[in-house]
Formats: structure tokens, sequence, C-alpha cells
């Protein structure tokens, strides 16, 4: 694994304050060798970006390239399989933590690895504890401050609409709103005729349709993803082609609408009965925005339920020292604890440990740095 995309602290900076070099981590990742008789030579070579082995001679001969960032590769456990599967004499034996991440492996220029007797040890840099610890670090110290920290986008967040037309954004300081709208159109129907069934619903969810059917011929479940058919139009006509009586409609209007702007919403019955598809409403034109705490203020809103949406960006570009220096603290103790006694109050993955950092493991002082940065929700 990788560290988070949102983590508080880097790898590098984990490493450093842990005063921590890829030495010290360095450990056996798998051994391999070529066994093939009638070849005259084979090479290992690892780059930061792939494993390359070469047989010369014989039915294996040729290069074998294996880019290490690909989702079939990117594991120690994968990367084994993925040697194994070539099929060209090659004989692979895992020996680090299979979690690992593959472009851990240590450089190595191309190396003779022509049968058992120049059987190689690839080594690699373990940073999976390290890892493990950065997010669980960076989640306690969110789950402290009750939000997010680091900045990222968020879309079709929902909100009551106020008398006053005042909204606190659940995430700040704000950078950037790309859409506030109020109310939802209809973008389409769905609807199953399945004579046989017993059921049928859809799903909405942030990333696609589920669509189900419940007994008869057509009984089970099939998938739609905004990322597959990005507009109203082709998921609509993706949902058609699954055939199983499935049938689908869009709006007049709507079909060119981007399909991940569909408001998700929980299994809906659609067994002869069309299922309503809501997108938001245009986009509003005038509100103002108080950057720093998030707060939004709408001219002409109704009183509703969930009835506004809103698009933005928000979060700390930088982190700031004072939150740095606290992640760091606690990556340190966590890690210390992990390797005094892993296995006493910890969590276990796949035969490893790391102790798992509770919110009563923050000092006082720790807490007094977050207090700058913690979300203060007023009671109304």
């Amino acid at each position: 694994m990788a560290v988070g995309t949102y983590a508080l602290v880097s790898l590098v900076e984990a490493k450093e304050y842990l005063h921590l070099d890829s030495s010290d981590l360095s450990q056996n990742a798998l051994t391999i060798y070529n066994s093939s008789g009638d070849a005259t030579a084979a090479t290992v070579e690892v780059t930061s970006t792939a494993l390359s082995l070469v047989v010369t001679g014989g039915a294996n001969a040729g290069t074998s390239t294996l880019t290490l960032s690909d989702a079939a590769n990117d594991t120690l456990t994968e990367l084994v399989a993925a040697v194994d599967a070539l099929s060209k004499g090659w004989v692979v034996n895992l020996e680090g933590n299979g979690l690992a991440d593959s472009e851990d492996l240590t450089v190595v220029s191309a190396t003779d690895a022509f049968l058992v007797a120049n059987e190689q040890t690839l080594v690699y840099t373990d940073n999976w504890l390290i890892e493990n610890i950065i997010d669980d670090v960076t989640d306690i110290i969110e789950r402290v401050c009750h939000r997010k920290l680091v900045s990222r986008s968020y879309s079709g967040e929902r909100y009551d609409g106020q008398e006053d037309g005042v909204l606190y954004l659940k995430q700040y300081p704000v950078t950037q709103i790309t859409r506030v709208s109020i109310g939802k159109v209809t973008a389409g129907y769905v609807t199953n005729a399945s004579s046989d069934a017993a059921d049928a619903y859809v799903e909405v969810t942030s990333t696609g349709l589920t669509l189900t059917i419940v007994g008869g011929t057509n009984a089970g479940s099939d998938t739609v993803t905004f990322a597959s058919y990005t507009t109203l139009s082709t998921l609509c006509a993706a949902i058609i082609a699954l055939g199983k009586n499935w049938s689908c409609t869009v709006s007049t209007g709507y079909g060119s609408h981007p399909s991940s702007d569909l408001f998700p919403q929980p299994s809906f019955g659609c067994l002869d009965n069309s299922c309503t598809l809501y997108v938001p409403s245009k986009r509003e034109s005038e509100f103002e925005l108080y950057e720093n705490t998030g707060k939004l203020i709408l001219k002409g809103v109704p009183l509703g339920y969930r009835n506004v949406a809103v698009d933005y960006t928000a979060g700390l570009t930088t982190v700031p020292d004072a939150l740095r220096n606290v992640a760091c603290d606690l990556v340190g103790y966590s890690y210390a604890r992990s390797r005094v006694d892993p296995t006493i109050d910890s969590e276990e993955q796949s035969g490893r440990f790391r102790y798992r950092l509770k919110k009563d493991d923050l000092t006082p002082n720790q807490y007094q740095h977050l207090g700058f940065f913690t979300k203060i929700t007023l009671a109304v």
C-alpha cells in the first residue's frame, strides 16, 4: 500500500522523524531464478518502475517486463503470481510481506539468474508498518478535529434550506465553490417488467447504479458505473443493453447531462413501477461565501430537507507545522509501541501487526495543539 492521498505527513517526513533510512527497513522480498534447461543465460533486473526478466536461448527465449505500478503487479504477492503466470521457466518464491508495494523493491542492475546455483534474492524497503501508521494517525486526528483537514473536493453535499439562507459547509477553509443548486429535477426513469420476478429495485450510489431483480429467470444484480457511462444518455443505453426487461428513459434535455450528477438514493422499488432519477436543479448565481469558516449565505432559499446541493473544494492546502508535529509525534509513539510488542492491543493484517492508536493516547499538549483545527458545532 501507499500512504493515503490526504495524509497529514508524508512517508519521507515520518522516516526523517523516526531517524530511519532504507537500510533500516530492508527485508528479503523474493527469490528467483530461471530453470530453462535449453537456455544459455537468464538475467533479472529491477528498475524504479519495472521488473525485467530475460531468457537467452531455448524455447523460453525473450524479455518479460512487468510494470510494478500496474494493478495486477503492485503488491509482492501479485508480482510473484505474475512471474509464475509467464510460464517461462522462472522459479519464484515470496519471502517478504505479500502486501508490500512492488515499487518498494530495491533497484538491481541486470544480474545472472540462470539455474538454481545463481538464484537471486531481491530485497525491498518494508514501508508497510509506517504507511499504515501514518493513515491511522491521520484518521484519528481528523476524528478528534471533527473534520477532514487536507484539501480535497466534495460533490453533491446536501443541506437543509434555512429561513435565513445561512448554511455552514461541513468542511473548511473553502477554496472553491463549483456549484450551488436549490431543489432537484427529474432526469429520467428506470423500470423493470420481469413478469416472474418477486421484486426489482435500483440503488444509486456515488459511483453508479446497481439494478437488482429478485426471483424469476432474470434474478441477479448488475452495476453500471458513471466512469464507464459518463452521460445520462449512455447510462440509460447501458441499462437497456442489460436486457432482463430493464427499461430506461431520459428526460427531455438531459441526455448530455453528466451521469455522476445523479443524487444517491437507497434501493427504490421499480418492478412494474417507474423509479425516478434526480439531479440538482440549475446553478444559483447569487450567494455569499465566508471562506475561512465555510459560511454560505443564499438568497431566496426555501425551507426544506436536503434541498440545497453544493460542490466545492475545502481544506488545508499546506499542513501547518503545529499539525504536522502532532502527526509525527503520534507516528513515533505508535511505531514504538508496535515494535515493543505488536500483538498487544493491535490490529492484524495478513500476519502483520501494528499498534492500534486510540484517542486516549493523545497527550493534553497534543489536544491543545489540535484545538486550533477542531470544528466546533453550535447547538441550535
